[in-house]
């Protein structure tokens, strides 16, 4: 009975990639449970490594896919996202693919929608597809080389899981590009989570599942061909490849079978992009626990700013994330004087300033000592680090939100909004490793002892470490 089923699949001919509205459409997969089509995934505006694939064919013609970004310049997708087919479904005793699209003609965006204009994006350069066969059963997956890195703050590429193949009942999130159940929708990036893989390779037990392909659960949709399953360490385990009427089914190509080949092409791509290639691609290593992605002696788990080399782990503002990927970090706040500028040397500071490493990174500050009124609703505090004491001018809740935390700017007291001074009381912020009290009128510390203070901040900073370690690795 299974003998005749047959499975659509996307990208298929000209008049079906034309389907959508001033957006031609190429049938794939998307995303969702048994229960729920698309409508039961949400808008994916996170993971930028998860590509919409735009198509421009001539004449009017093209479509639409998915895809994933595993490398700066490579893109992991279905083979029917970049050849013709010889059908618009799938018998997998006679289903062919033809000839593979000029990589020209490929469009690569991490947006959240996809612009078939092709701006904004990033053009193909070179596509592989396996050569030990041209059946589409079994071998829908392709690689496509752009023509430019993807920079490192728009996306960071994601792992395929080259290493170790999918176990069935293991779960997963699906993302793409597709449409809706009800055929609209596409071009916007969605995703899905609480999947799971329902059986692999020939456990599957029907006509049409290959080896080195796996089914999941029900939610592929046109648009979604190519778009990963990502596994709970972040990393593609499936190639969305096919899916039956009405979005119901899904077959996805495994990464692992292909695991050498993907490798393979991966070395070359990162000579052609010029950048060192990842653990995975060298060692064949996909555990993110081994992973140290961009060199800096900090695995990834525990790196504040993954693809940018910072051995230090810079965060000024203490929100977990490094400074040198950190969009909200300001390095000069703009306010009524220089206090709580990130700087490196003292002429960063400003006429009389001085820049003061507290532990956190570089902040601008003035010397209070001998009755030196301190700028702006700055407050004087007896700073006491590395073994001496000195008076400087710092925000006036320092002692209780520390150092130059992220929401201080330095303002005219004589403003209404001008906050009252702190009395230098209360826990250091995460990563405060100074020992802060407020002066007194007489010079002398007021409030705790040093050695209970430091305690505190060391805690703190363990307590961020584990914090860092646990995030999603996506």
């Amino acid at each position: 009975m299974m003998q005749n089923k047959q499975w659509a699949v996307g990208l298929v001919s000209l008049a079906l990639l034309a389907c959508d509205e001033g957006a031609p459409s190429g049938e794939a997969k998307t995303l969702r449970s048994s229960a729920q089509l698309i409508e039961g995934g949400t808008v994916d505006r996170t993971d930028t490594q998860v590509v919409g694939l735009a198509i421009n064919l001539g004449g009017g013609g093209g479509g639409l896919c998915s895809g994933s970004l595993i490398a700066p310049n490579l893109v992991l997708t279905a083979r029917h996202c970049v050849s013709e087919l010889s059908s618009e479904t799938v018998d997998c005793n006679t289903a062919v693919f033809g000839d593979v699209y000029p990589a020209s003609s490929l469009n690569a965006t991490t947006n959240v929608t996809v612009s078939f204009s092709g701006r904004g994006g990033y053009r193909g350069q070179e596509i592989f597809v396996p050569e030990q066969s041209t059946d589409v059963c079994g071998y829908d997956v392709a690689l496509i080389v752009l023509a430019e890195n993807v920079p490192a703050n728009l996306a960071e590429p994601i792992t395929p899981r080259v290493d170790t193949a999918v176990v069935r009942g293991e779960g997963y999130t699906a993302v793409g590009y597709g449409s809706t159940a009800d055929g609209t929708g596409s071009g916007t990036r969605r995703m899905l989570d609480n999947l799971s893989v329902q059986c692999s390779g020939r456990q599957c037990g029907f006509f049409g599942i290959t080896s080195t392909e796996w089914v999941g659960s029900d939610g592929v949709c046109q648009g979604d061909s190519g778009g990963p399953a990502i596994d709970e360490l972040g990393r593609v385990i499936g190639v969305a490849s096919r899916g039956g009427s009405g979005c119901v089914g899904s077959v996805y190509a495994g990464v692992a079978p292909w695991g050498n080949w993907i490798r393979e092409k991966a070395e070359y791509a990162a000579i052609e992009g010029g950048y060192p290639p990842a653990l995975w691609v060298t060692e064949g290593i996909t555990d993110p626990g081994f992973f140290d992605n961009d060199a800096d002696g900090v695995l990834d788990a525990d790196d504040n700013c993954v693809g940018a080399t910072n051995a230090d782990q810079a965060d000024r503002d203490a929100d977990g994330v490094g400074d040198l990927c950190d969009p909200d970090f300001a390095a000069d706040r703009s306010g009524f004087c220089d206090v709580c500028n990130a700087c490196e040397a003292d002429a960063d500071c400003g006429d009389g300033g001085l820049c003061v490493n507290f532990g956190t990174g570089g902040w601008c500050t003035t010397n209070c000592a001998d009755g030196v009124a301190c700028p702006g609703d700055t407050a004087c505090f007896d700073i006491v680090f590395g073994g001496a004491s000195r008076y400087l001018c710092l925000n006036p809740d320092a002692g209780a939100a520390g150092i130059c935390n992220s929401d201080y700017v330095c303002v005219d007291p004589s403003t209404p909004e001008a906050p009252a001074p702190d009395d230098g009381s209360g826990a250091p912020a995460v990563g405060f490793t100074a020992v802060v009290t407020a002066k007194t009128e007489s010079g002398c510390a007021a409030g705790g002892s040093a050695a209970g203070a430091a305690a505190l901040g060391m805690l703190a900073g363990l307590m961020a470490l584990r914090r860092r370690s646990l995030r999603p690795v996506r």
